[in-house]
């Protein structure tokens, strides 16, 4: 098993996780399991209205199916979803919370620019400010 994989050991119907090489150990009467993390995305669902819902999930595909039988978002309940118009792939969940969080604040016509392309995901959500390493500390 390569340095840095996630394993899950499943132990008397509780689990437990952790990254190999760094402490957990296998148990041998217990199967260990070993999984890559998923990527998140980022996506925006035309609705019936012409709106856009946007919404976060690490399968957009069955995300959109659950938006279509009703079992998605209330947003998405009352506004019949008419087809997914972007996603864009994250990191992680974070990551992905993040950029939902900056394209929910975005107007309408620059969801639509973001859709179709005249504006890139990088260019919505503002840079993380760096620590400044020369600032003195901040006393709590």
């Amino acid at each position: 098993m390569q340095r840095g994989t996630v394993i899950l050991a499943e132990v008397a119907g509780f689990c437990r996780s952790g990254v190999y090489g760094q402490g957990l150990s296998d148990n041998a009467r217990h199967p260990v399991f070993t999984f890559r993390l998923m990527p998140w995305f980022l996506y925006l669902i035309e609705c019936v209205d012409g709106s856009l819902y946007t919404g976060i999930a690490t399968d957009v595909e069955a995300r959109f199916a659950k938006h279509l039988s009703g079992d998605g978002a209330r947003y998405t309940r009352s506004r019949k979803p008419v087809a997914v118009r972007a996603s864009f792939e994250l990191s992680g969940r974070a990551e992905a919370s993040r950029a939902e969080y900056w394209v929910k604040r975005l107007t309408v016509t620059r969801k639509w620019r973001l859709v179709a392309g005249e504006l890139t995901l990088a260019e919505v959500i503002p840079a993380e400010e760096a620590e400044d390493e020369d600032a003195p500390p901040v006393e709590t």
